[in-house]
């Protein structure tokens, strides 16, 4: 009778512990999962970060063909602007020598 309350009280321990090994496993397995999903988040996430990152980057370096587009067409404007008054003043001075010439004509 001993031995077999004995055993009896053995077994439950055993089943006890058994228990307790059990819900430490699937306490490990879902610890697991978890780092598992926060392991593929972080990966997602670092993807969206470069490419982020890129797209800031590619911005970045057609604000700057823009800038110099315009940076280009007003030294162009500029250019072009002083070879207008140039002309001008050519065209002017042609006229007063045309002007002087007809006076001139007329004179003599």
């Amino acid at each position: 009778l001993c031995y077999t309350v004995h055993n009896i009280h053995c077994t439950f321990y055993a089943i006890q512990y058994t228990i307790y090994i059990v819900r430490f496993m699937l306490y490990s397995t879902q610890y697991t999962l978890y780092v598992l999903c926060y392991t593929v988040h972080s990966i997602h996430c670092t993807f969206y970060a470069i490419q982020y990152t890129i797209y800031i980057v590619r911005f970045m370096l057609y604000s700057t063909q823009y800038t110099l587009y315009v940076l280009c067409y007003t030294v162009h404007s500029i250019h072009c602007t002083f070879y207008a008054i140039q002309y001008t003043v050519y065209i002017a001075h042609f006229m007063l020598y045309s002007a002087q010439f007809t006076l001139y004509l007329w004179i003599v």
